[in-house]
């Protein structure tokens, strides 16, 4: 989770105090955000389906 939180801040601080919403999802940063809250997704979920 801290992974999906840095670099989720890394974004917003790059874009400054009030960016527009699209300019969040438009910053080529932002597929990170993205991948790491993916896999903590999957790393969060997988203990829910095990024996």
């Amino acid at each position: 989770m801290q992974t999906v939180v840095g670099a989720l801040l890394q974004v917003l601080d790059h874009l400054g105090p009030t960016p527009p919403d699209s300019a969040c999802l438009d910053h080529p940063e932002w597929v990170n955000i993205l991948n790491s809250a993916g896999a903590a997704y999957l790393a969060l979920s997988s203990d829910k389906h095990g024996p």
